[in-house]
């Protein structure tokens, strides 16, 4: 088996996918007032995991994790990316705002 790259497009939205991620991750814990050690205390997952994660350079994220995150904020995984998909609007308009 050959080890190929991907196409560069492909690459970016994978990398946009785990910064959206992050970004909702970080969101939903300040939202509810958390540190990342008393989110990875409550969730039983380490604060490293958490960290990398919210900064959308962790590029595992296994179901079971995505899983227990949901559980702990009450939330189904369709309405994570729900949130995810307001928080792209929201950061799509600052982004245009700051350029007019």
């Amino acid at each position: 088996m050959t080890n190929r790259k991907r196409p560069p497009e492909r690459a970016e939205k994978i990398t946009e996918f785990f910064q959206l991620l992050g970004d909702t991750l970080h969101f939903l814990r300040l939202k509810r007032g958390l540190s990342i050690r008393q989110l990875a205390d409550a969730t039983h997952m380490s604060r490293e995991v958490i960290s990398r994660l919210e900064k959308g350079v962790h590029r595992e994220v296994r179901t079971a994790t995505l899983g227990k995150l949901c559980d702990f904020y009450d939330l189904t995984v369709r309405e994570f990316f729900s949130f995810a998909d307001e928080i792209q609007k929201a950061t799509a308009e600052e982004e245009q705002a700051d350029k007019d």
